[in-house]
């Protein structure tokens, strides 16, 4: 009979593509009420609903004429916008955006620790620090009154 061996290398990245999955249903449960927003936040929304609509990467003064978004990375007001749609809900698509990239960020820490160091618990235990970290995981429930 063979016994099939498992490789090392396969069950440490499941490990750590495990820990992410976990480290982004913790990020979803910290943001049931929706992700934390200040001002950059309500630019990249802004953004994104004059991207979709077709007027660019501009976001409306008070005083009532577009500005260009030059003090923003644009990658996100673009990436919302697309997946948001016209009539898209642009508050759960970014926070489901932010969950995507918060579990991609504890996979890629994990494994390039575990690339780099060649060691197996390091890569398990970088991802999870990284995946119940405090201020990733209380940030995002923080409100504005």
């Amino acid at each position: 009979m063979l016994v099939k061996k498992i490789n090392p290398s396969f069950l440490s990245f499941q490990i750590i593509l495990a820990i992410a999955i976990i480290g982004g249903f913790l990020l979803w449960r910290a943001t049931t009420w929706g992700p934390w927003a200040f001002s950059d936040s309500s630019a990249y929304l802004s953004g994104a609903r004059n991207f979709i609509k077709g007027h660019g990467l501009v976001i409306l003064h008070s005083a009532g004429y577009e500005i260009q978004i030059t003090e923003f990375p644009p990658l996100f007001p673009v990436l919302l916008g697309f997946f948001s749609g016209k009539d898209g809900d642009f508050i759960q698509v970014a926070r489901w955006m932010n969950i995507i990239f918060f579990s991609g960020s504890v996979f890629l820490t994990g494994a390039i620790i575990y690339l780099v160091g060649r060691s197996v618990l390091l890569g398990i235990l970088g991802s999870a620090v990284v995946a119940v970290s405090y201020t990733h995981l209380t940030l995002p429930t923080k409100r504005i009154v």
